[in-house]
Formats: C-alpha cells, structure tokens, sequence
C-alpha cells in the first residue's frame, strides 16, 4: 500500500526553483546592462570631461555601475529568500503525503528525511507516532482475537452443561474487557 512520493508541479520543483533564480539573475543582468548603455550614450556622451571636475566625472561615470550594483543585490536577496524555502518545502510536502496514507489506514507509512533536513525531528516524531499507533492497534486486535476464542470455549461449556467452567470464562472474557478499555484509553488522548 506504500505510494511513492511525486514531488512534480507540486510547491518544490527543482526545475521551477532554477528557472527562477536564472530568470531574477537574467533580468538583474538586462537591467544593469541597459541602465549602463543608456547612461554612457545618452547622458555620458551629453556631458564632456572639460564641462564638469574630475571628481564629478568620475562619479557619473560610477552611477550606472553602483545601480548595477544595487539591483544586483536585490535580486541575490530576492534569490536567498525563496532558497530556504525551497529546503523547507519537500520534506514538508513529504511529511503531508504520509500523514494523507496514515488518514487512509496505512500504518506502514513512515517519513524518510536524510542528512540536515530542517524538519527532520518533525518526521522523527510522525514515525515515533505511527509506530506507538500501529502497536496499540495490533495489541488491540490480539485481545480482540482472543475474546473470540473464550467466546468459543463459553459456547462449547455451556453446550457441555459445565457452568463452573463457562464462568471462569466469562470472567477471562471481563479481564480481556478490561485490556481492551484500556486500549482504547490511551487511542484517545
């Protein structure tokens, strides 16, 4: 009943994830590379060096490279917000996709998370619970299953007339009872 995980056109997609970046680093390049073009034909050819001091020169000719620089770092912090996310986003996907087959009955699904995974302590304590769960109802359907063995041998003494042994039965059957109570305690909290 174990499905495999398909992670595509789901919110993490490698592929998605770099066409993103490149197209934020693409358009950071175009941009800078227009603002230098546009600056050093049609403002910088405008201005002569005899027309304004050395230092004045010097920082108009800078301009468009520190607007360069500028969006350049806009957009590496733009690329650094949504990578974190990025790493965040598959095991969570993950850690929903197991909990959707544990909804579904299967007591066998466990979260796989390697190395630093940041929510690997949450795929840690989904296994620990599935697990705890998938005792106690194995427990349970082993009291359950032997209740329907004293019920058989209640049947049979009392079809043999032999009270004394269909009430000691009876009261196995009232301690199963009780185990199954207790069972079904603790599936409750």
């Amino acid at each position: 009943m174990s499905r495999s995980l398909n992670l595509t056109g789901s919110i993490f997609d490698k592929s998605r994830l770099y066409r993103k970046a490149a197209f934020m680093g693409l358009s950071a390049v175009l941009a800078s590379g227009a603002i230098i073009t546009f600056y050093n034909n049609h403002i910088g050819g405008v201005l002569s060096y005899n027309a304004v001091a050395g230092a004045e020169w010097a920082a108009l000719t800078l301009m468009p490279y520190m607007i360069s620089a500028v969006i350049a770092t806009i957009t590496a912090i733009g690329v650094m917000n949504f990578l974190p996310t990025a790493k965040v986003a598959a095991p969570a996907e993950q850690i929903v996709y197991r909990l959707r087959e544990l909804s579904d009955g299967d007591l066998t699904a466990r979260v796989r998370l390697d190395g630093e995974d940041p929510l690997k302590e949450v795929g840690i304590a989904f296994n620990a619970a599935a697990g705890n769960l998938g005792d106690r109802i194995a427990h349970w359907k082993v009291v359950n299953r032997q209740q329907w063995g004293v019920l058989g041998r209640i049947r049979q003494a009392v079809e043999e007339n032999d009270m004394a042994s269909a009430l000691r039965f009876v009261a196995e059957m009232e301690q199963h009872w009780d185990r199954i109570a207790e069972i079904e305690q603790q599936l409750d909290c």
